[in-house]
């Protein structure tokens, strides 16, 4: 948070406002997959989408609509599901397994290993900041090779550069890197349903790529083997992938993480029919004011805050004019910024 003199608070503007569109951003590049270099004419050519790239030894695809080939075309070869929205979507063997459970590890090589757990790889807009954010996307079972397994193994991984997660030695994956997105007990299963999953999580800050996959230790994955087998009896859990979006946000997961206590402001400028709206997030046991000042400098309104989350309205009557706010809790956490009030 920012320790500034109240005499600086006139040079906080452009760094508020900035802040509040920058909240609101989906960060992921081309998060639907509509934007494409090339049409895809083969699999494994998720790199033709803008944006999204071939992860480690992986062959993950991209299908859209404007593909003459009947695999890579919607609806695909391998299964009959149209977009969750738009004209593509993405399609990944996130994780492969013997019957009746033994997970692929091939000959044990590093190359080997990566093949059985296939990502989907994307890029950010901009690094991330080292505050809450949420992942949001959609999820298909597809059909393919008549060979049929489904799992609850959704996870995310991020990265400053796009590094090569896998270790060349067991566990090949270093699991504190790991971030659940799907922790239900439910085994994902449905060709008919896009399934909406989702998550919080707190970057350490700098991540500008991420990967969505099964990265999870095999302990904590659930399986369930199909019908279908293939001559070598290889089992693969193959799904589309659509509509990506992550985003900061201050008030998902309220106490999930160590965050610092802060304030954000809407509706500025504000009038008497549009009131200002603060919303004030503290952690733990923390007590807070927000103190609103005229452009005197007189106190015109103090509020005291307690819980967790407030939504405070603004409904006094204030005259036209250029208004300053002061918050600070009982952390020792400080923040200033400029209120607008119109007709």
């Amino acid at each position: 948070m920012r320790y500034i003199p109240f005499t600086l608070i006139l040079f906080l503007e452009i760094i508020f406002f900035s802040s509040e569109v920058f909240c609101q951003t989906n960060l992921v590049v081309n998060p639907d997959v509509e934007i494409y270099d090339t049409c895809p004419d083969n699999p494994d050519q998720i790199f033709r989408a803008t944006g999204w790239w071939q992860y480690c030894a992986g062959t993950t695809d991209y299908f859209n609509s404007c593909s003459s080939n009947p695999i890579t075309t919607i609806p695909s070869a391998w299964g009959f599901q149209t977009p969750e929205s738009g004209n593509g979507y993405l399609h990944a063997s996130i994780l492969g397994a013997h019957k009746p459970r033994d997970f692929m590890y091939f000959w044990g090589d590093t190359i080997g290993y990566q093949q059985s757990r296939e990502p989907i790889a994307g890029t950010f807009l901009s690094a991330l900041r080292p505050v809450p954010h949420r992942i949001e996307f959609y999820v298909n079972k597809s059909v393919i090779n008549g060979s049929s397994l489904f799992t609850n193994a959704f996870d995310l991984m991020l990265m400053v550069n796009k590094d090569d997660v896998f270790q060349p030695v067991s566990p090949f994956i270093n699991q504190k890197n790991v971030i659940p997105i799907y922790t239900g007990d439910s085994i994902i299963q449905d060709t008919l349903h896009w399934m909406k999953l989702s998550a919080c999580f707190l970057p350490k800050g700098g991540e500008r790529f991420f990967a969505v996959g099964a990265f999870r230790d095999t302990s904590l994955i659930k399986l369930k083997f199909g019908e279908g087998e293939n001559i070598v009896n290889n089992y693969i859990a193959s799904y589309y992938f659509d509509s990506f979006k992550v985003y900061e946000c201050d008030t998902c997961c309220i106490g999930a993480f160590e965050y610092d206590d802060g304030v954000t402001l809407v509706n500025n400028p504000s009038s008497n029919t549009n009131p200002a709206q603060f919303t004030v997030v503290l952690h733990g046991q923390t007590t807070a004011t927000l103190t609103l000042y005229d452009s005197a400098g007189r106190s015109v309104k103090k509020i005291a805050f307690s819980d967790m989350y407030t939504q405070y309205t603004l409904d006094e009557i204030l005259a036209q004019g250029v208004y300053h706010y002061a918050f600070e809790s009982s952390n020792g956490t400080k923040d200033y910024g400029k209120l607008l009030v119109v007709e």
